[in-house]
């Protein structure tokens, strides 16, 4: 190899030309932030290493995003069974007060209506005569007035809540409504 001396050094002898000197590796100032830090150790990693890393923090990602629409999905889907099931238990609580309705008795009105007491999300229904007016009531609800607007069938969603009216009808006549109000928020 070709090579020069070096001088000035005692017990030094003889080098390669393209041999870079030795010099100890150089830590950043430490003034420097934290990501430069990593980000010099990074650097310093074999590409064994750092190819891990990559796959690491892709999976990472992948499973964060799947978590998430997963919970999204179960959510949508919980809300939408949620609303399912009060409007079915509307229909069996309407098809039950037909009778307390075509005879006009309160007593068997709020007889059906106390039926609901066993469903802990549902905080109050009421059944209107066909002119409005209550015939019973069950929980807090809010009745709309007799001379107020006309009541619409089906369900809408206000928040954790549910809010509708279910026309309780016999042989095709309607006698009156079923109000009914529901939250799916948990009950203390």
């Amino acid at each position: 190899t070709v090579g020069h001396f070096a001088e000035g050094r005692a017990g030094s002898g003889w080098r390669s030309i393209n041999a870079k000197p030795m010099t100890p590796p150089v830590d950043p100032p430490k003034n420097r932030a934290y990501a430069g830090k990593v980000k010099g150790r990074i650097r310093r990693f074999p590409i064994q290493r750092k190819m891990r890393l990559v796959v690491l923090a892709t999976c990472t990602a992948a499973l964060c995003v799947a978590s998430l629409t997963l919970f999204l999905l179960q959510f949508y889907f919980l809300q939408r069974e949620f609303r399912r099931n009060v409007t079915a238990l509307a229909e069996i609580v309407a098809s039950h007060c037909t009778e307390a309705l075509r005879t006009n008795d309160p007593q068997l009105a709020a007889h059906t209506l106390s039926s609901l007491n066993g469903k802990s999300h549902i905080i109050g229904a009421a059944l209107l005569r066909e002119d409005g007016s209550t015939l019973a009531q069950f929980g807090q609800i809010a009745v709309p007035e007799r001379n107020g607007p006309a009541i619409t069938a089906g369900f809408h969603t206000d928040g954790n809540d549910i809010l509708g009216a279910q026309p309780v009808a016999q042989a095709g006549e309607r006698l009156g409504w079923l109000m009914l109000h529901a939250n799916d928020a948990p009950q203390s």
